[in-house]
């Protein structure tokens, strides 16, 4: 330390301070242009700027971004905003507007859901002339703030790929940032938390989500709330315990509509349930059916393979046609409104047919087609009705009745009756072995009004 007085002291003393103000005003004058000059280029560069702060103030810095909408590019662009689908290669030096693209990039507003394609981000530029190397990495910043539509980001090595390297699916009002490194083949490294083939542990609770991929394991949908529709292009349930219901239906307390409607590829029903539980389907082929009710109309039962049928009434409004036999407990009647009902062979049929009562008593009447036709009633007595409806008054005929109780020896009573107006008669009976020729006469003077029969009663032979 020195100390001098006087004039010469004292001018000693300004020619120092005017040294030292000059000296810390150059040097702080330069360090600040030397800061600004560094901010400008990176600027230019598109990259981020930090404006310098004092070192004693804590705050955080202020980082900045030029935005410039694609297709007007330029040096100082530090985020691409795009407003529809866009493909940018990162490696080009003519990017967009013949300069390379910046590291963020923003959608502002789309009109729907859009791909944002980022190619060669291994070989992105740093500066105009210089491509990143494996000894580089870059971070990508992007932003979705449309408020309704969905950016779905891809890491491509040629434009137009269909297969990304890597994707990331951006929701609408948020943003993601990404690692890019030269050695890391074109691929976008995004925050663990995005889905692309990782593992979350417990994801929590997620209000809206649009999943367009991937599996669902050991998931309950709609655990708390039931969805208000769902979609599948193939639905499978396996079952994996033997106690629960594998696919339960359950409609509104006041269904009205169908509970189930199954149709292929148009709007024609195959398969309903209604509301009330009728079931309609458009084709069945039922192994095995337990049906305890109900009414099926048009239906051909045992129309390839006949088997056993039990009934309480069958209604028959055409042919009834049976190839064995045909067994009763009770009676079988034949009703034709006001027509006769024919027991004859088929047309084709020439020869005689016979028609066997079982029974020991009973009525068989039978309208033969003409007179002389064999009828075979095998029981001890019976009665035959005859074909002739009006036998003339002074007619005569013939009819041969088949019963294999007759014999030549036998011994049969016979009574004609039921010609009403008239007055028929036998007139003779002839025995042969296993049937009888009875003829009858109208011997009144009036004609029958209706047919007549014959009551016979086969005795033993003859002593």
């Amino acid at each position: 330390a020195w100390r001098r007085t006087g004039s010469s002291g004292q001018a000693e003393r300004h020619s120092l301070t005017h040294s030292l103000t000059h000296s810390l005003t150059h040097s702080l004058t330069h360090s600040l242009t030397h800061s600004f000059t560094q901010a400008a280029s990176a600027a230019r560069h598109g990259q981020i700027v930090q404006i310098p702060k004092d070192p004693k103030d804590r705050r955080l810095g202020v980082t900045a971004f030029a935005v410039a909408s694609a297709g007007a590019n330029s040096a100082t662009t530090g985020c691409m905003a795009i407003t529809a689908a866009d493909s940018f290669d990162m490696n080009s030096a003519s990017c967009d507007t013949s300069l390379r693209c910046p590291k963020c990039f923003i959608a502002t507003t789309l009109s729907a859901d859009v791909a944002l394609e980022i190619v060669k981000c291994s070989t992105g530029r740093v500066g105009q002339a210089f491509a990143m190397t494996t000894d580089y990495a870059q971070e990508y910043t992007f932003i979705n703030q449309d408020a309704d539509n969905v950016l779905t980001i891809t890491a491509n090595a040629a434009a137009g790929d269909n297969t990304p390297l890597s994707t990331y699916v951006l929701p609408a009002l948020s943003s993601v940032m990404a690692l890019c490194y030269g050695g890391g083949s074109n691929k976008l490294v995004f925050p663990a938390l995005y889905g692309g083939g990782k593992t979350v542990a417990d994801l929590g609770t997620v209000t809206t989500a649009d999943i367009n991929g991937g599996t669902l394991d050991g998931v309950t949908i709609g655990g708390s709330t039931a969805a208000d529709a769902s979609t599948f292009a193939a639905l499978t349930v396996t079952g994996d315990t033997a106690g629960e219901t594998q696919l339960a239906v359950t409609g509104a307390s006041s269904q009205t509509a169908n509970i189930l409607d199954v149709a292929i590829n148009g709007p024609t029903s195959k398969l309903t349930v209604s509301s009330t539980g009728a079931t309609t389907i458009a084709d069945a082929i039922l192994t095995t059916a337990d049906i305890n009710g109900g009414t099926m109309d048009n239906v051909v039962i045992g129309g390839s393979a006949a088997l056993a049928g039990s009934f309480t009434t069958v209604s028959a409004s055409s042919t009834v046609t049976a190839t064995g036999t045909v067994t009763t407990g009770g009676n079988i009647y034949f009703e034709q409104g006001a027509n006769d009902v024919t027991l004859a062979p088929p047309s084709s049929v020439s020869a005689a047919r016979t028609v066997t009562l079982l029974d020991e008593t009973g009525t068989l009447p039978v309208y033969t087609t003409g007179s002389g036709r064999n009828v075979a009633i095998n029981h001890r007595a019976g009665v035959w009705e005859s074909n002739t409806n009006n036998m003339a008054a002074g007619n005569a005929e013939t009819v041969t009745i088949s019963n294999s109780k007759i014999t030549t020896s036998s011994i049969v009573l016979t009574s004609a009756a039921g010609c009403t107006s008239g007055e028929i008669l036998i007139t003779r009976v002839v025995l042969s072995s296993g049937s009888m020729q009875v003829s009858v006469k109208n011997d009144g003077v009036l004609d029958c009004t209706n047919r007549y029969k014959i009551h016979f009663l086969v005795l033993g032979a003859i002593a």
